[in-house]
């Protein structure tokens, strides 16, 4: 079992050196670690502060390394990684710095990656669950209580085949009993990674990408009801009443200028769900992250209350 902050640089040294990466804006999503300019994402600049402070030559994307050089569970820094990529650029430049505070000195966190499963699943694939709800609430319960009254290898059985279910039924409902097949499956520390965190957040954005299908179905026949029954309308009122070249006028123009405006709105309408969708997904990241800093300072205060 390893300590964090045990392995030659403290907890202090640390955040501050993880302080100083967010005051120099350091801190950029998409690259390890450029040598070029000094920047990176939060594991790279990790990984360069380990490399230069204890003399190693880790690569800037081994989370293994970094991990051990912290005394830090694999899991807990690849989950560092995903959640970096998924927050929003504020959120981003905060996160690194508080994981480091947040973790104790001189624990084992291997007791918080349960926790953080179950809270996972409960408050972010829960609500968005639909028919694979009841699977994903007993994977959540197991990790909850550290599978004492069920088995794992069970629950992940039911997940799996709960999720082929919900393949043929709604995408958020799928990807929750994914979530829940790999949460169940994480029954050792590094196990769990951020696939989880993938899985949840491609559920928490189902719902507003269905949106974004049917505004652009409902766009597609306002487009195709413009371009068809205004024009004939127009030019059938047109023909009989007034004469043939307003009634050409109606075809072309009247019918045109319908179509423009609904392909208009089509793309407004489109734009909007998008811009929904990345605001959920964004959401979800966050709530993940702080998720993540209440389940490891816990760590440290059931081994104080232990002690």
């Amino acid at each position: 079992m390893t300590l964090t902050y045990s392995q030659g640089i403290t907890k202090a040294e640390f955040v501050a050196e993880m302080q100083a990466h967010r005051a120099a804006d350091h801190f950029i999503s998409g690259n390890y670690f450029d040598e070029e300019i000094g920047k990176g994402c939060a594991i790279g600049c990790g990984v360069e502060t380990i490399n230069r402070r204890l003399g190693l030559d880790l690569e800037y994307d081994s989370h293994t390394g970094l991990a051990n050089a912290l005394g830090w569970p694999v899991w807990l820094c690849k989950m560092e990684d995903r959640i970096f990529e998924g927050l929003p650029p504020l959120g981003r430049s905060t996160w690194p710095v508080d994981l480091a505070t947040a973790v104790p000195e001189g624990v084992d966190l291997g007791p918080a990656l349960n926790q953080i499963l179950a809270r996972i699943l409960r408050e972010v694939v829960l609500p968005v669950a639909g028919s694979s709800a009841a699977i994903v609430q007993r994977v959540a319960d197991g990790c909850a209580t550290n599978w004492v009254s069920d088995d794992p290898v069970e629950a992940r059985r039911a997940a799996t085949t709960a999720a082929v279910v919900a393949a043929t039924a709604t995408t958020d409902a799928a990807a929750a009993a994914t979530a829940a097949v790999v949460a169940a499956t994480a029954t050792s520390a590094a196990a769990a990674y951020a696939t989880t965190a993938t899985a949840y957040a491609t559920t928490a954005t189902a719902t507003t990408a269905a949106t974004a299908t049917a505004t652009t179905a409902a766009a597609d026949a306002a487009a195709a009801y413009a371009t068809t029954v205004v024009a004939a309308d127009a030019a059938a009122y047109a023909t009989t009443v007034v004469a043939a070249d307003a009634a050409a006028y109606a075809t072309t123009v009247v019918a045109a200028d319908a179509a423009a405006y609904a392909v208009a709105a089509r793309r407004r309408q489109a734009a909007a769900a998008a811009a929904a969708a990345a605001d959920a997904r964004q959401k979800a990241w966050l709530a993940i992250a702080q998720i993540v800093l209440e389940e490891v300072v816990k760590v440290e205060k059931l081994t104080a209350t232990a002690a």
